[in-house]
């Protein structure tokens, strides 16, 4: 019985059958398809899916208040640099600011970041 070379084993690891799952080829729709039901499972926020600032959004409410100054400042940032979607922004905060939830500090940031929002033309 002859040995398999190693180059042999490699070969046949990354050149396997179109039926096996690691070497199935699939079309870019596929693909696309894939991800985007990717990206639609990781989103349990169903208000503004498909949107990045969502998931930055959600960091508003971690306790540590580096992290939520952190977000607070991507999400005016982004809506500086992106006016189409200020206004969604601006509605975002608005409803984390009305949650009870949120300590009166934190809401007080969360307004002074709208009125900024607001301010840009």
């Amino acid at each position: 019985m002859a040995q398999k070379s190693i180059f042999e084993k490699f070969f046949n690891i990354f050149m396997t059958d179109k039926d096996k799952a690691f070497g199935k080829n699939i079309s870019i729709n596929e693909a696309l398809n894939i991800q985007n039901d990717y990206a639609a499972n990781q989103c349990d926020n169903d208000k503004l899916p498909g949107f990045p600032y969502v998931e930055i959004a959600k960091q508003l409410a971690y306790p540590k208040q580096e992290i939520f100054d952190a977000a607070l400042y991507y999400m005016q940032r982004i809506a500086v640099n992106e006016p189409k979607i200020k206004n969604r922004i601006v509605d975002l905060l608005e409803s984390i600011s009305n949650d009870t939830k949120i300590e009166d500090d934190r809401k007080l940031l969360i307004s002074q970041a709208i009125k900024n929002i607001k301010s840009i033309k």
